[in-house]
């Protein structure tokens, strides 16, 4: 019953992201054949040419470019409705997790030989997330640097991952009180917690450093039934695939954790400085009690 129940929500949630994302091509049934081409930018010498009632389609899908095979209204709403659905999926399965722009240009932009398609289509499935579900599509970028081996770098150049993440446009009072769950809320504060001492560390700290720092704290790394952050270790992972932390393995043996491209970002760093502000002043105060894990 469980599975099944699971089944019907997604489908749900599937049919409402196509009628969402999907509802301007429906709406345009007799313009259903009409081509046009993606925008190459704003150097282009071709005149652009609006979308008749339709305003937000600018520089989208309603422009003409000098180069490509030309997109049809109806394919170009088609493929901007699966990245909505896309996304959606993604955020159930694993809310917070990023999802490569790889993985998004698989949803049928392969198939068009444009190489702008998949950065307009990503445009428009960010205001149809954006005014239609409250949600923001923020683009992340991880630099990947070359690998060390033996002391010597490789050849590889430094890359940029382009990745996507869907966050809550609601205000935080209320995204607490109406959307977040209570799991999400625990992996989120662990969060600010882990990324803290990796801060006030120098913005990286060995492995065995963390789990003393946090051990003090009473969250033990092998504690599978914390009452608030459940299974310490997983939860921790969790941290890692969000993308606030990274894991990598020192020159000789262990680990060490560094602040990954999600801690980089101007909101959670404001967050964080108010949160070690608050722990500041109240140490300042004088003693308290410490805590004592149950």
């Amino acid at each position: 019953m469980a599975r099944e129940g699971e089944r019907r929500a997604a489908a749900g949630v599937g049919r409402a992201a196509a009628a969402a994302a999907g509802g301007g091509g429906r709406g345009r049934a007799g313009r259903g054949g009409e081509l046009v081409r993606v925008v190459v930018g704003a150097s282009s010498q071709q005149p652009q040419q609006q979308d008749e009632g339709n305003e937000d389609d600018d520089g989208i899908a309603a422009a003409a470019a000098s180069q490509g095979a030309p997109v049809s209204r109806e394919e170009f709403d088609a493929l901007v409705a699966e990245m909505v659905r896309f996304m959606l999926f993604k955020n159930h399965q694993q809310a917070g997790v990023p999802v490569k722009r790889e993985e998004l240009a698989q949803l049928g932009c392969k198939n068009y030989k444009h190489r702008f398609l998949v950065g307009q289509v990503i445009k428009e499935a960010q205001r149809k997330l954006r005014t239609i579900f409250g949600m923001e599509m923020k683009e992340l970028i991880r630099v990947r640097q070359p690998t060390v081996t033996r002391g010597r770098a490789n050849s590889q150049a430094v890359t940029e991952v382009k990745t996507y993440i869907l966050r809550s446009t609601v205000p935080e009072a209320l995204r607490m009180k109406y959307v977040d769950s209570p799991e999400a809320s625990a992996i989120s504060s662990l969060a600010l917690i882990v990324v803290g001492i990796i801060q006030l560390a120098g913005d990286s700290i060995s492995e065995e450093n963390l789990w003393l720092h946090l051990q003090r704290l009473g969250i033990k790394e092998h504690d599978d039934k914390h009452p608030v952050f459940g299974n310490i270790k997983q939860s921790v992972e969790m941290i890692a695939k969000q993308r606030y932390i990274q894991k990598e393995r020192m020159e000789g043996e262990g680990f060490i954790f560094k602040l990954a491209e999600r801690a980089l970002d101007d909101a959670l760093k404001a967050k964080l400085n108010t949160f070690i502000s608050k722990i500041a002043k109240s140490e300042a105060s004088g003693p308290t009690t410490p805590y004592t894990p149950g």
